[in-house]
């Protein structure tokens, strides 16, 4: 395989892995949300308590970042209590790897489509034989010369 079609491999890989932790996460949060049935209420997902936090004031006037129900350990608090939103917890963090190498393969494909239109408007370049150039120089009226190191400066890169 060739660096084109190893890269779009990567890019069907990656989304792959994301869809896939996306609906272990969605199984786990239904299961969490079926194991709390018997409420009349519309229950909420004890990740969404695990993850609620709010922002409190240090005594330098700072916003601090503060959950709500656990201090920093949210694993922790979803292991007492709901398994479900523990296996989703640790879905969302896997699904966050997967999401930056969806991330790069797309930004890879990116940068060959970038280098292929390039290619594609740039006329191709290619070194000029000693009989082309001294062709080249005849045709302008002139021997050619080698700059020198002043005059190239002068002059700006070729």
């Amino acid at each position: 395989m060739n660096q084109t079609e190893l890269a779009i491999l990567a890019l069907a890989r990656a989304k792959g892995a994301v869809l896939e932790v996306s609906a272990g996460i969605r199984a786990a949060l239904q299961s969490c949300l079926e194991s709390q049935s018997d409420l009349q209420e519309l229950p909420d997902t004890h990740l969404k308590a695990a993850y609620a936090h709010h922002y409190d004031s240090d005594d330098d006037g700072e916003g601090v970042f503060v959950f709500d129900n656990h201090h920093y350990d949210v694993a922790g608090y979803l292991e007492s209590v709901c398994p479900h939103c523990l296996q989703a917890h640790n879905l969302v963090q896997k699904r966050k790897q997967a999401r930056q190498e969806l991330g790069i393969a797309k930004r890879r494909i990116a940068i060959m489509g970038n280098h292929l239109l390039t290619r594609a408007t740039t006329p191709e370049r290619h070194a000029m034989t000693d009989v082309e150039l001294t062709a080249l120089h005849d045709k302008m009226g002139g021997k050619p010369v080698q700059p020198t190191f002043n005059e190239s400066k002068l002059r700006g890169k070729p």
